[in-house]
């Protein structure tokens, strides 16, 4: 029923949006079409993020394929401040400005926190939002069964050439657990 209910109401604000007077969020205004592409969008992330992390072919290719250049770089910065080689914060801040926030993940690996990982599952990635930019917003949560860890993620798609990629990820937070 919930589920139902954030359908609805994700159909009520595109129509809404797109009957005002505004551009188009996605489409022409196409409720159908966009719903589509938000539903693709979704199931892409999901199958993106849990193959990435649980298959070692994909691991080893690294996470820049899923993602638009300039946030790959974001996240390569971000993961290396204040290692050899990589910039301060100070230098992060002034290179990324707008894009810099308390949720760029600073020091962690890319979409979980840490460097050991077990079986990783998304269990939530609901729709949130069209952005400014007139890209797609998903609330996402990671959950890492082997270790009993949860990652929430706010995660941004850019629609491009049929598929997506991933253009941001504001890591909400982390929790860590013992295994029992």
């Amino acid at each position: 029923m919930l589920k139902h209910l954030r359908i609805i109401i994700s159909l009520t604000l595109i129509y809404f949006l797109t009957s005002c007077g505004n551009e188009p969020l996605l489409t022409k205004g196409d409720i159908a079409e966009d719903t589509l592409i938000i539903q693709a969008g979704k199931e892409w992330l999901i199958n993106s993020i849990e193959s990435f992390f649980n298959n070692d072919d994909n691991f080893l290719k690294g996470f820049s394929y899923l993602c638009t250049d300039q946030y790959a770089e974001f996240k390569k910065d971000a993961t290396n401040i204040d290692l050899d080689g990589g910039l301060t914060e100070a230098e992060f801040k002034s290179k990324w400005g707008r894009r810099y926030s308390q949720h760029a993940g600073i020091g962690e690996g890319f979409m979980i926190a840490g460097t050991d990982y077990g079986k990783i599952e998304v269990t939530k990635c609901d729709f949130k939002n069209v952005t400014e930019m007139k890209n797609l917003l998903y609330d996402v949560l990671i959950i890492d069964k082997k270790f009993n860890s949860k990652f929430v993620r706010n995660v941004v798609l850019v629609k491009t050439r049929g598929s997506f990629l991933i253009d941001d990820v504001r890591e909400i937070s982390n929790e860590f657990q013992d295994k029992k």
